[in-house]
């Protein structure tokens, strides 16, 4: 995930591919649900570290998999970024079943036709070799361009049918998709589906320190991690947006108070306010009665009064006849 981020720092890579092409970037692990259950922020490469090429994407993934308890019972999907032949070999060992998409000079000696010869062929066509020592299998297979597909414990058989989009046809036709590929497209992007919920609503705080965005986000993970969590309870649909409601407003009414208590003075008559929320309006509590120099028109409705009166706490203008009304639900 890309944490959003216009500031200059050291550890901000810029990733000209990503919607988000400024941001510090962070690994993550999430659950088929799209629960977060571990993250860790890139801070580079690593001093005195004189490992190959692919030891990146191979600490990372054991890294994120350190917090899994029961590796038989667990199935593993990534993406290219991290996937080769030593880490499938490697996760075998450990009991994880893993798959994930194979970039092109990672297939070592593998016999698999060149892409080009498969995109000479009929869309859904495929080719398979299987490494009998390491137990892996690689899948090339010709969708809107070709993709390679690794797996230490999943198979090509059977083939599931898929629908694509035929232009000759100008319809949906089915092309055949080997199995492999069929259950990563469906368990994979979770991480994604977690960073939507993030961005849907995320705090709007924008601080100076370089830190304060990687604040904010925890507090967001932590918040859709709880959301996830209240749905598999309840087992019922709840939005990201009524779930941040009640944690937002006893904050909003913990920080209006602090603000109301300096007494700042109101000269304008926009300054009154005109809708208090039902939570605060009906809370019971710090609701008191003070005067001004100047008059506001009364905001109980059916009241033409104007008078000096308002309430400390929501700045509403009420008479002292009205302001017992305006307060019972």
């Amino acid at each position: 995930m890309i944490v959003r981020y216009y500031g200059h720092h050291s550890l901000k890579p810029f990733m000209r591919s990503k919607p988000t092409r400024f941001g510090y970037k962070l690994w993550t692990m999430c659950g088929n649900d799209g629960y977060c259950y571990k993250f860790s922020l890139y801070c580079g490469k690593e001093t005195g570290d004189n490992q190959p090429i692919d030891s990146l994407g191979t600490s990372v993934v054991n890294n994120m998999l350190s917090v899994v308890t029961s590796p038989n019972s667990r199935q593993i999907f990534f993406d290219n970024c991290f996937t080769n032949v030593k880490l499938l070999v490697d996760l075998r060992k450990k009991g994880y079943r893993a798959t994930g998409t194979l970039r092109n000079n990672r297939i070592l000696n593998t016999p698999l036709l060149s892409p080009k010869t498969i995109e000479k062929r009929n869309r859904g066509s495929h080719d398979y070799a299987f490494h009998g020592e390491n137990e892996e299998l690689l899948v090339r297979w010709n969708d809107n361009k070709c993709v390679i597909m690794a797996t230490n414990y999943n198979t090509v058989e059977p083939m599931v049918s898929v629908q694509r989009w035929n232009k000759n046809e100008k319809a949906q036709t089915p092309i055949p998709q080997p199995a492999v590929i069929n259950r990563y497209n469906r368990f994979m992007g979770r991480v994604d589906q977690h960073d939507w919920l993030l961005e849907k609503h995320h705090i709007p705080i924008r601080g100076k320190k370089w830190y304060w965005c990687l604040i904010t986000r925890i507090i967001d993970m932590a918040i859709v991690n709880a959301c996830q969590l209240y749905i598999k309870v309840e087992q019922k649909p709840l939005s990201i947006k009524e779930f941040r409601r009640p944690i937002a407003v006893p904050y909003l009414q913990l920080g209006h108070g602090s603000r109301v208590a300096k007494e700042r003075p109101i000269s304008t008559p926009s300054a009154s306010r005109t809708h208090v929320p039902g939570d605060v309006r009906f809370e019971g509590k710090n609701h008191l009665i003070k005067k001004r120099e100047q008059q506001r028109r009364c905001q109980y409705s059916n009241c033409k009064g104007w008078p000096l009166t308002y309430c400390s706490r929501c700045l509403v203008t009420l008479c002292t006849a009205c302001f017992p009304l305006y307060y019972t639900p």
